[in-house]
């Protein structure tokens, strides 16, 4: 309804504040929602009754939505118009009756100021009188009055003057909240939701600029390049401009620079939410982190280059959530081939990493502590060199690997992260295996834990179906040796058979065939073993019985001879 503005008043209304910022639960879907209704009461005709009920209606379903939590100035305008409704409906129907038109105003404007009073805590804990603060919120003094006067001998004031206080209240709250809502509420989607959080925890302007630094920077150290010049002569783009704020030329330097900032200015995510985006961050910046690898023709030391990021993402909790991330890009069929490719070559990269790391910590308990560098000392050069030198031999000499083109997550015995498989996540994944994810699977089963040894045989068994090859047990044989050795489990020859029959399941027929086999015919008996007795009420009888002349309540037994 379209009303005049206020004139001379204080807008220092304090109620229903939110925080800059911040993101807020509202009763409204969205701002659109919000400004629908707004149009419904202040900007239609004074005197459309469609218009009011249709407001009317929103503000209840708002009301039921946040119960209790719904704005003071939502509750006031209910109030308010729900008493100008019933007046104007009163005039165009013809049946106006002055004095419960005054009682029905009356009780809106006691509600009105009652709601104000109530829902601000500064009233409550300074104990103001309630003139002095509804003054304080920018509320002419006579509305208190009126209060009074409603609450006592409402019939006395004029309905003229009701009406008035009405369209006052409205042109208030039009003020005071309902345009100041607008102008800085902002819908909330799913997508903003995560960039708002991951605003709130980490300063997101810088670290997406960090990111980008380092995708320019350890892509040109793939393609060969040392230094900044080399990589210009190579590529020539406006990515290049991003680090120009650095004084050195040495790409590695560099590398080494935007990795400690990352470090030292950017706190990590605090929550989920803010996980996710961060992960989510490093897939649209570091481009050339997943479209390098289907170009490379010669793999470069991805171990010097990348061990330092991924280690960062394992620091913040983050490299489990960007590798279940990158599974999914494998498993997503909409996605290009050359993107799902270069997904398949790091995840594979990151879950070989995590089983590597896992070996290197178990080789480490049996060694003397003298040896042993801890997480907390990698802060000193020399300790964390030593670290170094220590994980290199170990893939050389043990796992006969180059550590140039291996993942180095962790260099000591306490390191603290690892990978968290659960069953439905590995049943998920099996699921959904397809070319790009078979390898990766595969690595992922020998990584469960050693509480999953009999649901990693029935899996083990689909993987080989899928692969037409053996899976390797040997980390689950040694896992169950050592619960045999604590009393946990017990290794007889029935568990070595059911295993032996999963290893020779290839495909659904001799799945078949190795349950028809346990079948045994009802009346086939072993040999050598005496005749099975049969009796009780839900055994078959060795003769027949006449069923007809069996007293009621009673039932046969029948013995074996």
């Amino acid at each position: 309804m379209k009303s005049s503005p206020a004139s001379d008043q204080n807008l220092s209304c304090n109620l229903d504040i939110k925080q800059p910022n911040k993101t807020y639960i509202a009763a409204w879907k969205d701002r659109d929602e919000f400004v629908a209704v707004y149009n419904q009461i202040f900007q239609s005709a004074a005197d459309d009754i469609e218009a009011m009920e249709k407001a009317i209606q929103w503000l209840n379903v708002w009301k039921v939505r946040q119960n209790k939590h719904i704005p003071t100035c939502i509750r006031c305008t209910l109030a308010v118009l729900e008493a100008r409704l019933f007046d104007v409906r009163c005039q165009r129907e013809g049946r106006e009756n002055a004095t419960e038109t005054k009682h029905i105003y009356a009780g809106a404007f006691t509600r009105f100021i009652n709601f104000i009073t109530e829902g601000s805590a500064t009233f409550r804990y300074n104990k103001a009188s309630i003139a002095d603060f509804v003054r304080g919120q920018g509320i002419e003094s006579y509305m208190v009055e009126l209060r009074h006067l409603c609450a006592h001998k409402s019939v006395s004031v004029s309905i003229d003057v009701f009406r008035r206080s009405a369209q006052y209240c409205l042109d208030w709250l039009k003020v005071s909240y309902w345009e100041r809502e607008m102008a800085i509420m902002q819908s909330v989607t799913i997508f903003t939701v995560k960039t708002l959080e991951l605003r709130s925890t980490i300063k997101y302007t810088e670290m997406i600029t960090k990111l980008r630094q380092f995708d320019v920077v350890s892509g040109g150290r793939a393609l060969g390049c040392e230094t900044l010049p080399e990589l210009e002569e190579k590529r020539n783009d406006d990515d290049l401009r991003l680090l120009d704020e650095f004084e050195s030329t040495k790409l590695k330097a560099i590398s080494e620079l935007v990795l400690t900032r990352l470090r030292e200015r950017l706190t990590p995510p605090r929550n989920s939410a803010g996980v996710r985006a961060l992960c989510k961050s490093v897939l649209d910046n570091c481009k050339r982190l997943l479209l390098y690898p289907t170009v490379w023709r010669s793999e470069p030391s991805v171990g010097s280059i990348y061990n330092e990021f991924f280690r960062y993402l394992a620091e913040v909790g983050c490299l489990q959530p960007f590798f279940e991330q990158l599974v999914a890009i494998c498993e997503n069929g909409a996605e290009a081939d050359n993107l799902r490719r270069g997904a398949k070559y790091w995840a594979l990269k990151i879950a070989v990493g995590f089983q590597v790391l896992a070996q290197f910590k178990k080789v480490c308990k049996s060694l003397p502590a003298s040896q042993l560098v801890r997480f907390h000392e990698l802060k000193c050069h020399k300790a964390k060199k030593r670290a170094h030198i220590f994980f290199n031999d170990y893939l050389t000499r043990v796992l006969k690997t180059d550590c140039r083109y291996q993942l180095a997550l962790g260099l000591t015995v306490d390191c603290p992260w690892h990978l968290k498989l659960s069953r439905v996540y590995l049943l998920d994944r099996l699921a959904a295996v397809n070319p790009y994810t078979r390898e990766i699977v595969a690595v992922l089963l020998s990584l469960a834990p050693p509480t999953m040894k009999k649901q990693q045989r029935k899996m083990s068994a689909l993987m080989q179906t899928y692969l037409g090859e053996n899976i390797s047990m040997d980390d689950f044989e040694e896992a169950e040796m050592e619960c045999t050795k604590k009393g946990t489990a017990v290794k007889n020859h029935s568990s070595k058979a059911t295993e032996k029959e999963l290893m020779n399941i290839y495909s659904k027929e001799d799945v078949i065939k190795m349950v028809v086999s346990k079948k045994r015919a009802a009346g086939e008996q072993l040999e050598g073993q005496p005749e099975t007795k049969r009796w009780g009420p839900w055994s078959e009888s060795q003769e027949p019985i006449a069923w007809a002349r069996c007293p009621l309540g009673t039932y046969h037994i029948g013995l074996a001879k």
